[in-house]
């Protein structure tokens, strides 16, 4: 029986095509670069457009509670109790010292008026009004939460 199962031909089945291979090939990697494209796009999104454009805020500088603003992408400040033709500088740290953002004010009599054109991330700020020789004339604090 052995030697006549040897004199037959044996019958090579035929090679099958796996699932990836051949135009299905094609279709996968297409759809797995747009998969990638679409999840690039949403995970480096920016989550600062959900931002409202400007918070304005009025400070007093006095001792007590801070005022407190949520977040924005840029703080239009009324410093009450300014002098604003001695202030020379302007600069925003947080609770640390940590300088965020400086530049100058515009008003005149006893408001200044500052326009922060920069994010701030939630925490405790403090806005530092300098005169021509370095010295501090104010100190307002705020939060943003």
């Amino acid at each position: 029986m052995r030697q006549t199962l040897r004199t037959l031909p044996v019958l090579k089945t035929p090679r099958r095509a796996g699932w990836f291979e051949g135009w299905q090939l094609r279709f996968a990697f297409t759809g797995a670069v747009a998969f990638a494209l679409v999840l690039a796009f949403f995970a480096t999104r920016n989550a600062k457009t959900t931002l409202p454009p400007l918070a304005s805020i009025t400070l007093t500088a006095m001792r007590g509670a801070t005022a407190v603003v949520p977040p924005a992408r840029q703080f239009d400040l009324q410093l009450a109790d300014a002098a604003s033709g001695k202030i020379r500088n302007v600069e925003v740290v947080d609770s640390a010292g940590k300088a965020f953002w400086s530049g100058t004010s515009d008003g005149g009599g006893t408001t200044a008026h500052v326009r922060i054109t920069r994010e701030l991330p939630s925490g405790t700020y403090f806005v530092r009004l300098s005169g021509a020789g370095g010295e501090l004339l104010h100190e307002y604090g705020f939060e943003v939460r």
